[in-house]
């Protein structure tokens, strides 16, 4: 009852804490890229005169790297249980819609360079992989693989854009890298 919080466990500041905890994940460094985004946390229910019993709080966490994830979830993990174990709560964790990086295979990068060498396209490698997810490491499970884009320029609305219009001009060029590839 919210007249005696005393007398039951509010999860309020561990739900705080986990959230200014897991800021320290952000890390920009190319090399060994993390970020923590908070997307969603709630404490209680709207039920006055009472004290929140329950709490949930949801992240999505990044990183370059399958290595890097994995170190990644593993310190959320311990981070969550020590603050749970500290106000005495109760804490369970889930992944939702796991992605694993895209790493790319050097072998099929060289080939992928000497077939754009050989057609009439201009090309160039970002400094760092984009921030988004993407499922085409799954099939990097099962065959070596390279995911390269096909880009609209830097002024283009961005793909998830309500005004986002894909320019069909692109598609006579890319057919061609798909069919030198080929």
């Amino acid at each position: 009852h919210a007249s005696t919080p005393e007398k039951g466990i509010n999860p309020g500041l561990a739900v705080a804490d986990i959230i200014q905890q897991f800021q320290r994940f952000n890390n920009a460094s190319s090399q060994h890229f993390t970020q923590s985004t908070l997307i969603c946390a709630r404490v209680g229910e709207e039920s006055f005169g009472t004290s929140a019993g329950m709490a949930e709080v949801m992240f999505t966490l990044r990183a370059f790297t399958n290595d890097d994830m994995q170190h990644l979830l593993s310190e959320a993990d311990v981070v969550a249980y020590q603050i749970a174990d500290r106000y005495h709560l109760q804490f369970s964790s889930s992944l939702v819609d796991p992605f694993r990086a895209t790493e790319n295979s050097s072998v099929l990068v060289e080939e992928m360079e000497r077939t754009l060498a050989d057609i009439p396209c201009r090309y160039r490698y970002l400094l760092e992989p984009f921030r988004w997810s993407e499922d085409f490491a799954e099939y990097q499970t099962l065959y070596p693989g390279v995911l390269f884009g096909v880009g609209a320029g830097e002024k283009h609305v961005e793909l998830h854009h309500p005004d986002y219009d894909f320019p069909d001009e692109l598609i006579e060029p890319a057919a061609q890298v798909f069919y030198s590839l080929i």
